[in-house]
């Protein structure tokens, strides 16, 4: 992942802090960076919020976790037949439909009540569950 960011600002000279985090001399306004969620300041520095979780997978690569500062009120979209993962903006509060493949059920996950005031947050649930499965099954995804 951080090759394809990396590809994308060519002129970006990275560095290590702290013998753990990846930094970037930014000047700027942070908000204009993007994913700002994983970005935090050191001093003139801006650096990615991931940490070597010290694993490995079985062909001796290493890992990169990213946990609840990174995921905080996101939906994680899988798209499976393209071998991808993303995220979305969402009220995790809410609660989403699933539909088994096989048996056709559905059913709901997440918050099991749902207050009224919510009652908006629960329509953009109902249209990113729908946009995240047309995704999913039509391969556009990313």
């Amino acid at each position: 992942m951080m090759k394809k960011i990396m590809a994308r600002q060519p002129n970006v000279k990275l560095h290590t802090l702290e013998e753990q985090f990846t930094c970037f001399p930014f000047k700027g306004n942070v908000d204009d960076v993007y994913p700002h969620d994983y970005l935090f300041a050191v001093d003139d520095d801006q650096c990615f919020g991931w940490m070597n979780s010290g694993l490995q997978t079985k062909d001796g690569k290493q890992l990169t976790l990213l946990g609840d500062v990174a995921l905080s009120n996101k939906l994680v979209v899988y798209d499976l037949e393209n071998q991808s993962i993303g995220w979305t903006e969402y009220n995790c509060s809410s609660s989403i439909k699933v539909k088994d493949e096989q048996s056709g059920k559905v059913f709901s996950v997440g918050a099991h009540n749902i207050s009224a005031a919510s009652v908006n947050s629960f329509n953009t649930a109902k249209i990113l569950t729908l946009l995240l499965f047309m995704a999913i099954f039509f391969g556009n995804l990313m």
